[in-house]
């Protein structure tokens, strides 16, 4: 690896024995959001991450994931495991909140974060991606401080993929296809990356 910076580009290639990380956002002690419905944001994560997962694998894809069960993992934690199993995409998945101040009808959609020049594309694309598959309001990406997105070892991105507390967002995480579309969204963009390393 060139000092850790990895280059992508958008090709009509299949990843081949690219380790990618799945972070369910939260658990154990750190619940996360709680939706207006009374749902926990750690339990949507973890549901979100299994089906990004079993989606990732039937392309032949190499995945593991920082937690498999409701349970606390540290930031720490979690980036270091990823870096001790080689991987080099690492997605984390996540709800999204707003203070309780703020009014839930006017914060809605799905976002995604990146940190590093070179993770900016693969947010790009997720984002499109995700969009498309869910039909939630496109809030874009952003460069963000975040933790577990941070290390320059992998190309990592944080998906929101939807407002917890936003009426509309609602209706679509409570429906019985919501995870499988969030998983069909983020897989088509990282299958079809070329990865340089």
């Amino acid at each position: 690896m060139n000092d850790g910076v990895l280059s992508i580009g958008v090709q009509q290639n299949i990843l081949k024995h690219i380790k990618i990380v799945i972070d369910a956002g939260h658990g154990g002690k750190k619940t996360g959001a709680v939706g207006c419905l009374g749902g926990i944001e750690k339990d949507m994560n973890l549901k979100n991450a299994k089906d990004l997962k079993n989606e990732i694998q039937t392309k032949g894809d190499d995945v593991v994931m920082t937690r498999k069960s409701d349970k606390y993992v540290s930031l720490n934690d979690r980036v270091n495991y990823a870096i001790s199993k080689h991987g080099i995409i690492f997605i984390s998945l996540h709800m999204n909140s707003i203070p309780e101040s703020a009014d839930p009808n006017t914060h809605k959609g799905t976002g995604t974060y990146y940190y590093t020049d070179f993770s900016k594309p693969l947010a790009e694309n997720i984002q499109t991606e995700t969009v498309k598959s869910l039909g939630t309001k496109d809030n874009g990406i952003t460069q963000a401080s975040f933790a577990v997105i941070r290390p320059t070892e992998y190309v990592g991105v944080l998906v929101e993929t939807a407002y917890m507390v936003n009426p509309e967002d609602v209706e679509l995480y409570k429906s019985k296809d919501f995870f499988k579309k969030v998983a069909i969204g983020v897989a088509r963009k990282i299958t079809l990356l070329h990865v340089v390393l």
